[in-house]
């Protein structure tokens, strides 16, 4: 599912773009509230390899 999201940003544009763009931007949010807590980072108080990939996506 969320290889689909992040194909529909990238890899569209228009209508199609902007639902991806949408679709990005909840997929992220959900992460930050269920990954992230209180939590700086995902791996506590030092940036990881999960920071580093969700950072670029987030961008």
């Amino acid at each position: 599912m969320y290889g689909m999201c992040i194909k529909g940003f990238f890899f569209s544009s228009g209508e199609e773009q902007e639902e991806g763009k949408k679709q990005v931007l909840e997929m992220l949010r959900s992460i930050g509230e269920h990954g992230l807590g209180e939590k700086k980072f995902f791996g506590g108080d030092t940036i990881g390899l999960a920071d580093l990939a969700i950072g670029g996506v987030a961008c």
